[in-house]
């Protein structure tokens, strides 16, 4: 084991130590303001697993515009800087010059 890895790991249990610590002072702090109680209440009413549910498969569905559509026989993308599309997979995109 290097000094490099053991300083490392030392840094680690420091920095662990010392996240926990603030962590449960940063919870009874949110305790003390009722911040807790009304999430507690919001999840009850509010998040249940259907809606849950839901939101996981939008965030499947949701597709990027960056993506490549496939229609029919031919590729068609667009172009990351430009917008522009591009009829052909290429290296380069024929509106800005931009490499894809």
């Amino acid at each position: 084991m290097t000094l490099r890895t053991r300083k490392i790991i030392v840094a680690g249990v420091v920095a662990a130590i010392l996240f926990l610590a603030n962590f449960v002072v940063l919870a009874r702090w949110l305790d003390d303001i009722g911040m807790i109680p009304w999430a507690q209440t919001v999840r009850d009413r509010y998040i249940t697993g259907t809606a849950i549910t839901i939101v996981a498969v939008l965030l499947v569905l949701i597709v990027p515009q960056s993506r490549i559509f496939i229609i029919g026989r031919e590729a068609q993308g667009r172009c990351r800087v430009c917008d522009g599309v591009l009829d052909r997979l290429g290296q380069y995109c024929p509106t800005c010059g931009s490499r894809l």
